[in-house]
């Protein structure tokens, strides 16, 4: 299970940082799930854009912008606006963080105004994803130098102290990460709204508009996506037949799983499976 999961970012190779293409994600489907880490993760959009979802608020990432995502921050990767996915992010470790500041968890970062500091910030970022796409030998020195100036930046120019208001968004991820926990793990099944918003304690019509308003998108919207996501998982994973993958991902007969599939990624499975099984 990928969504709404807990990333542990392996950074010992180019410790104390993790770059990641955006080429990657469109390679996996063009969709990364909600989840959460520690690390701090720098975003930056170079091409066609798409959007961010972080802690219940949707952002329309557009060409050259910058974002900053704080350590535990419920969020995820959707909406590809196009093919020309040429940034990256840049995750730095929390316990990097730590060790430079005793405090760190009381910090909080955001992209302000200053434009010099800004294109300062993504001229770091391009000159990391450059790095690290030529490689060569002693490559993770440098990024690591790089990975010094974009901390010391952060540091200096991005660092908030946390308030009230950032307080209850945490407290509202909290919370999300426990609900969108359990759907993943009974998305298979035949789960309703009510089921999860009496596991919760919530009266389902008071759930069914928090869900909305947190997640930007309804109940059955999220639960299709989801089963959609890794029912195509396991398209290009396994030789499993149509059926079978429609029956282990939630959807009641492979009529319904068809007609779903098609609709979001515009093509049958079994069109999906032929044309993608050889780059995956």
């Amino acid at each position: 299970m990928d969504e709404g999961y807990y990333e542990i970012n392996q950074m010992r190779k180019n410790y104390p940082i993790k770059v990641v293409p955006h080429e990657a994600i469109l390679e996996n489907g063009a969709f990364v799930a909600q989840h959460w880490h520690r690390s701090i993760e720098i975003v930056l959009v170079r091409g066609d854009g798409f959007r961010l979802w972080v802690n219940g608020i949707l952002k329309n990432m557009e060409d050259n912008s910058l974002a900053i995502i704080n350590h535990g921050e419920f969020h995820s990767f959707t909406a590809f606006n196009g093919q020309n996915q040429s940034g990256c992010s840049v995750l730095i470790s929390y316990t990097f963080l730590k060790e430079l500041d005793p405090d760190f968890d009381l910090s909080w970062f955001e992209i302000g105004q200053n434009v010099q500091v800004n294109d300062r910030l993504r001229s770091i970022v391009l000159k990391m994803l450059e790095i690290y796409n030529h490689g060569g030998a002693w490559y993770n020195l440098l990024l690591r130098s790089a990975a010094y100036e974009m901390i010391y930046l952060l540091f200096t120019e991005y660092k908030l102290e946390m308030n009230s208001t950032r307080l209850r968004q945490m407290k509202s991820g909290e919370i999300y990460k426990e609900i969108i926990n359990y759907i993943d793990k009974h998305y298979n099944e035949s789960l309703r709204l009510s089921d999860v918003a009496l596991n919760f304690g919530y009266h389902p019509d008071y759930f069914s508009k928090s869900f909305k308003n947190y997640i930007g998108e309804n109940f059955t919207t999220h639960l299709k996506k989801l089963r959609l996501y890794n029912a195509r998982k396991l398209l290009l994973q396994t030789d499993k037949p149509i059926l079978e993958v429609a029956l282990e991902t939630g959807f009641s007969d492979s009529k319904a799983f068809i007609r779903d599939f098609k609709s979001f990624y515009g093509t049958t499975p079994l069109k999906y499976r032929k044309e993608n099984s050889i780059s995956e």
